[in-house]
């Protein structure tokens, strides 16, 4: 069984993945409503998958019951692996890793889904920081092959074999990279994302011009603003703060533009308005 510490949008979409993949998921999440939502979007996503032909009736019927919740933290101390993928807020994170590592047995891994906080910071509430590893996935899990496989100066080489292993069984890409602030991925598409702010911000152009510049001439499958939009912008202004205060480089200082958004609760998909507006 895997267990996944949050139940929001990344915790959803790295346990339906696993669950389509085969393996038994065991949800953790702080609230009954958090749970209520999370499942009725499993079962959504799923029974949309099967409307498109992309999985049969016995498939969904087969990932839906190898999916649980829980409120209890202690009920997670049976996986063999646990995925931490709540708030980008280092110390919510060492919280729950420091829980996880308490409950669980020496061969448990606990890997953290951050897209930007040092493994090591996290890690450092942990009384076994060896078993502890960076696994990113990008968003949405099922679609995007690259997992972010990060150690820690403390990891060992057991549980990095073990993460990279775990990641290539649900047929990913697994590219391990050093514990460095935003690691690769975030590193550059973040400079992307805060030119793009800019070239808006001074009108010279509108924000579908530069997302169709990307998309048709980078071969991009989303411009930045859709991006963005997709990602939940909050998470976007949480990334760029970690990297701007770990890196103090003015060209990961949070966009004022992304700011203004996040502080009207335009928050891309998910509230139904950011840079582009949505329908339910």
């Amino acid at each position: 069984m895997i267990g996944i510490l949050g139940t929001g949008t990344m915790g959803r979409g790295i346990s339906l993945l696993i669950a389509t993949s085969g393996q038994d998921v065991l949800a953790w999440g702080r609230s009954s409503k958090s749970i209520d939502a999370f499942n009725s979007y499993i079962a959504r996503w799923l029974h949309r998958r099967l409307e498109k032909g992309k999985i049969s009736e016995e498939m969904r019927d087969a990932s839906i019951n190898r999916v649980d919740t829980t409120q209890e933290l202690d009920s997670l101390s049976g996986a063999k692996l646990i995925i931490e993928a709540v708030v980008e807020d280092l110390q919510v994170k060492r919280e729950l890793l420091g829980i996880a590592d308490r409950i669980c047995p020496p061969n448990t891994i606990i890997a953290s889904n951050t897209s930007s906080l040092p493994i090591d910071e996290i890690a450092s509430k942990t009384q076994h920081s060896d078993r502890v590893i960076g696994m990113h996935f990008m968003n949405p899990p099922h679609a995007m092959p690259l997992v972010e496989i990060v150690p820690s100066k403390s990891t060992s080489k057991e549980t990095l074999d073990k993460a990279v292993a775990f990641a290539k069984s649900l047929g990913k890409k697994p590219l391990i990279l050093p514990d460095i602030p935003g690691f690769v991925l975030n590193r550059l598409l973040f400079v992307l994302l805060h030119e793009a702010m800019d070239l808006v911000k001074t009108e010279m152009v509108d924000v579908a011009t530069v997302d169709e510049a990307l998309r048709n001439g980078a071969n991009h499958p989303m411009g930045p603003f859709e991006l963005a939009d997709f990602i939940g912008l909050d998470v976007c202004l949480s990334i760029f703060e970690v990297l701007y205060r770990e890196l103090q480089d003015p060209k990961y200082d949070p966009p004022q533009l992304l700011k203004e958004k996040v502080a009207a609760g335009k928050l891309g998909r998910k509230s139904g308005e950011g840079f582009y507006k949505y329908h339910s």
